[in-house]
């Protein structure tokens, strides 16, 4: 058999392609590139329009349904709309998404106008959310529900309020985006709470996000003050310190910042990584003299590191030790009742180190995106492979797993509770496990939960907080029935 040649037209576009969109009413192709170049071509493959818009990489592309105009998605976060005018390109305006993905191939990774061209769906890999923008540049909604990256959307033809989008996990999701919709998504907030913690006396506590920190009041869950000028990134977190209850520390996307619990104004910060790295995971010991941190370099992940500060005085910290040699990412840390010992996990297992002199004691070969150390024993607890498995430190063996498994239980979002072990979960839901048996006792979902991120328990009230990635806070009593 000879096979069918198909082919109408071939020709190299010079630089790496990452989209490319046929214009109806310019009759053009363009083809988006790395260096941030924007090319139009005729369907002879001549290149009549060469662009630069000023970014490291274009990676998304679209046509207007009706006007000889473009929208291009780059990794600065930001949309342009062109206009064409023969072989020139104009640009006519431009947005930038509400988040900052502070990972090296973040940026608008799809840009489409919807089937009347008055709306542009964008989306970025951080937020896992698609946000919709009218001819004015304003967020007028926003689409939450994947739980992995969003990698494309496409409008569905001859519907005026239908969006398909597709994510790098297992799920697409078909929208309805008529204006009523898109008003009642408005009403969430573009804040991801990745930490919760009360205050020693219980009376706040307090929230870190992508964006803001913020104060609450535990009678009335009214915000009392935020700030959202301390610098925060996708991976912050947040710890009162345990010692001296009138600072909040909060990691930011280099390093920490140290705020009073008052009116959350920053009382010193200091950089702890360099390069590319960011900080993943912070915790401080329960005797307040240490604090421990760990790190993510992205282009060089063999070097990333983890840290040891003295933090005995909250308002002048410096570092004490740097751990090295463990050759991977790190995504987590927690502390042991002991306070001079903590585990650090991430792609190249667990490690036992000794805050004291900064030295691996030893470690669990299970890769790991959180850890937790179980209080009342010598265990640590690891996320591997979608089940949270609990270890013996003492000799290294497994002793068992928390089950069942709700795709992940993610250990650092966790806590220990009496006879209790209480996790935020991936899949939107909440689970109550018998802290020594691992058996699961209870389970609390809500359909409008997207993978909580955080938990936190008043020991006097018994109130649980628990935050989520579609911007909600969730307030619980454990005792009802």
């Amino acid at each position: 058999s000879s096979g069918i040649n198909a082919e109408y037209g071939r020709w190299g576009t010079e630089d790496p392609t990452f989209d490319y969109v046929y214009s109806p009413s310019t009759g053009l192709l363009f083809s988006v590139h790395k260096g941030g170049v924007i090319r139009g071509w005729n369907m002879d493959g001549m290149q009549l329009i060469t662009e630069n818009d000023g970014s490291g990489c274009v990676y998304s592309c679209d046509s207007h349904p009706t006007k000889p105009q473009i929208i291009t998605g780059n990794n600065n976060d930001t949309v342009i709309e062109w206009h064409i005018s023969g072989s020139t390109m104009e640009k006519q305006r431009s947005f930038k998404l509400p988040f900052v993905s502070g990972w090296f191939y973040g940026g608008v990774w799809a840009c489409v106008y919807s089937p009347t061209g008055d709306l542009i769906y964008a989306t970025e890999p951080q937020s896992k959310s698609i946000m919709v923008y009218n001819e004015e540049n304003e967020q007028i909604g926003r689409l939450d529900g994947h739980s992995e990256c969003v990698n494309a959307i496409a409008v569905i033809p001859g519907s005026d309020h239908s969006v398909l989008s597709c994510d790098r996990g297992e799920f697409t999701i078909r929208w309805r985006t008529d204006m009523a919709t898109l008003s009642a998504s408005k009403e969430v907030t573009n804040e991801k709470v990745l930490w919760v913690g009360f205050t020693a006396n219980e009376e706040k506590f307090a929230t870190v996000s992508q964006t803001h920190v913020r104060m609450w009041s535990s009678g009335s869950q009214q915000t009392i003050v935020s700030t959202d000028q301390v610098g925060l990134s996708y991976r912050s977190s947040g710890e009162f310190h345990p010692k001296d209850e009138g600072y909040l520390f909060a990691s930011t996307g280099s390093g920490i910042v140290v705020l009073l619990v008052d009116d959350l104004t920053p009382v010193t910060s200091a950089r702890v990584v360099g390069g590319d790295g960011t900080v993943t995971d912070m915790k401080i010991s329960p005797d307040g003299a240490y604090m421990l941190l760990t790190e993510c370099r992205n282009m060089q992940l063999e070097k990333s590191l983890s840290y040891v500060w003295d933090v005995s005085d909250p308002t002048s910290p410096y570092q004490l030790h740097t751990i090295k040699g463990y050759n991977g990412r790190m995504f987590s840390c927690a502390m042991a009742e002991d306070s001079r010992r903590a585990v650090i996990g991430g792609h190249n297992g667990a490690w036992i180190v000794d805050l004291e002199t900064g030295s691996k004691l030893s470690e669990f070969s299970q890769g790991c995106m959180s850890v937790g150390w179980v209080p009342g024993c010598n265990d640590v607890i690891l996320d591997h492979e979608g089940k949270t498995v609990r270890n013996s430190v003492e000799d290294g063996s497994y002793l068992f797993s928390y089950a069942p498994n709700a795709r992940s239980q993610i250990a650092e979002s966790g806590i220990f509770s009496d006879n209790f072990y209480l996790t935020a979960c991936e899949d939107g839901s909440l689970r109550i496990y018998d802290k020594d048996s691992g058996d699961c006792l209870y389970t609390f979902y809500d359909h409008r939960a997207q993978e909580f991120t955080c938990i936190a328990r008043s020991s006097s009230s018994g109130m649980v907080v628990a935050g989520n990635k579609s911007g909600m806070l969730y307030i619980l009593d454990p005792t009802a029935k």
